[in-house]
């Protein structure tokens, strides 16, 4: 079984840990630079292209010329969400989103999709997203766009590993309900207004649905929570995944969901200052999370692994935990969450833990499968540049020497960064959630 506790705490764990250790925490000399001519080109195309989406989006019709609006079903994802055919207005403004979005994917100069996916491909990876999303707003027409996008991203690793290995995109409920996961539980844990035994009432309940035990629930959220959890469980063990993993694979991935809640558990003593916790301490708790959050979505896209492959999917759960713990410095420092990156006492440990980080990723992706190299080598540049921008926008935490030697190797210079930080929250406004989500509906409309 791949999610056996002893296999992950005593052969995995320990050798993502010793890769880390061993990375070097030098500033890496492996990174290309970009050019004083290339970020003014790559800013032009940001610019231009915020601008283009900012009038189309001004352009959307208004409530009165739209058909009334019922819920997308989940069963059929490919009905319009319209009762009635659209307005012209607005079937014409969708299509024209649909020829926006679709052109700057395959114009786009910083990420480099159009080099590592095939139009069909990427046609692909598009309608797979969009069909997500409509499960999304059938499933929580409640939620907020702000969680919809960090469910919508548990869905993209998923959809990187599909194209990783040369299988096709799709959204089969078990990764419906995996991907909604998050959101609905730890937001739920990190809310302060739901008391301690609420919180252990939940905990249980996730516990007990996953063990197959009966249940309570309390609430409207307990019940979503459950049905999430049965969306996994209704298509495992399946024909695929017993080719794939053996006639435990039902049994296997219930033992990984019960080994993730055990995780996002031990992470909540980050934030206990009650407990004394070491470096090392902290480091496993990241590990240990990191990891199995992806390679659990890995296990779903029902493809046999080799120890190598397991090793790689496991320490890129971890790469990706600490790129969010450097995006969140700031926000962890302020409430007291300590993790290898808040805890650095000074700018020069800092710098020295994003240098290692560099290091490690070189390191983690001389395991990674190769049967699609010309996608190995675009996932491994955009490591580097999600490290490279996670860095800048903590930057307040970094000294200026660093965030120049930094600057020499991002897409943009780090004004141009700031710039744009400064202009989103007026570029998309959170005041205008409602009128956003109707966009967002209208959008997934199939033409």
């Amino acid at each position: 079984m791949i999610f056996d506790k002893n296999y992950i705490t005593s052969a995995l764990l320990p050798r993502i840990r010793g890769l880390w250790l061993s990375s070097q925490d030098t500033f890496p000399d492996f990174l290309s630079p970009v050019s004083l001519e290339e970020k003014r080109n790559n800013e032009a195309w940001v610019t231009a292209a915020m601008e283009r989406l900012q009038r189309h989006m001004k352009a959307f019709p208004s409530r009165s010329r739209i058909a009334v609006r019922l819920p997308f079903s989940r069963k059929q994802p490919e009905q319009a969400a319209y009762s009635q055919s659209p307005a012209p207005q607005l079937q014409k403004w969708t299509q024209e989103m649909e020829s926006l979005f679709h052109g700057l994917l395959f114009d786009e100069p910083i990420l480099g999709i159009c080099k590592a996916m095939s139009e069909d491909s990427l046609t692909a990876f598009q309608a797979s997203m969009k069909d997500f999303l409509r499960q999304v707003r059938s499933f929580a027409p409640e939620m907020k766009p702000e969680d919809m996008g960090q469910a919508l991203r548990n869905f993209m690793v998923y959809s990187i590993f599909r194209e990783q290995n040369g299988l096709p995109q799709d959204c089969p409920s078990s990764i419906f309900g995996y991907s909604m996961l998050y959101p609905f539980t730890d937001n739920f844990l990190d809310d302060p207004k739901h008391t301690s035994e609420e919180k252990k009432h939940f905990n249980l309940l996730i516990h007990h649905k996953i063990s197959g035990l009966p249940i309570t629930l309390l609430s409207l959220h307990e019940e979503k929570t459950a049905q999430l959890l049965a969306d996994i469980f209704a298509v495992y063990p399946s024909p695929e995944s017993v080719a794939s993993y053996g006639e435990a694979s039902g049994k296997d991935i219930r033992q990984g969901l019960l080994l993730m809640l055990e995780a996002q558990e031990i992470s909540q003593k980050q934030a206990d200052a009650s407990l004394f916790l070491t470096e090392r301490n902290i480091m496993d708790i990241s590990i240990y999370k990191g990891g199995l959050s992806v390679l659990i979505d890995r296990f779903f896209i029902n493809l046999k692994m080799t120890e190598e492959e397991i090793l790689f999917y496991f320490g890129f759960g971890f790469l990706l935990q600490l790129c969010d713990d450097l995006q969140d410095i700031g926000e962890d420092k302020g409430n007291g969450s300590r993790t290898l990156l808040s805890s650095c006492l000074t700018p020069k440990e800092t710098a020295a833990r994003v240098n290692r980080l560099f290091s490690y990723t070189a390191g983690l992706f001389d395991l990674c499968p190769c049967r699609n190299p010309a996608f190995r080598d675009f996932l491994l540049q955009n490591c580097h540049e999600l490290i490279l921008t996670s860095a800048a926008g903590s930057g307040s935490w970094f000294d200026e020497a660093y965030l120049k030697k930094l600057e020499e190797y991002l897409p943009v210079s780090l004004s141009f960064l700031s710039e744009q930080k400064e202009k989103l929250p007026t570029a998309f406004p959170s005041g205008n959630e409602e009128r956003i989500l109707e966009m967002l509906d209208a959008f997934l409309i199939e033409s």
